[in-house]
């Protein structure tokens, strides 16, 4: 992905997200690389040590997810999932 799809993406502007993006590359977690086919792009790439957070934080957000949707049913999960994206703009695939 690219650096502008991922402010795209997230909905915060460029210059915002070239500042996590910054955090992130110091960090040790992100690396970015000027696109060959377009240098006016930056690619960004998880490290290995990015990708180790990500899995190592991935059991967390299940949990999170469950326990925030455990009072619902199926069907009224769905009802919420179809309602945020209708407020967000995305469309039903």
């Amino acid at each position: 992905m690219d650096q502008n799809s991922l402010a795209e993406t997230v909905d915060l502007d460029r210059w915002t997200t070239g500042d996590v993006l910054v955090r992130l590359e110091r960090r040790g977690l992100l690396a970015r690389e000027v696109d060959r086919s377009d240098r006016r792009c930056r690619k960004l790439h998880l490290t290995p040590a990015g990708q180790a957070l990500v899995e190592e934080m991935e059991p967390a957000g299940s949990r999170a997810h469950n326990r925030l949707l455990t009072p619902l049913s199926t069907a009224e999960q769905a009802e919420l999932l179809r309602l945020l994206r209708k407020l967000l703009g995305v469309q039903e695939k």
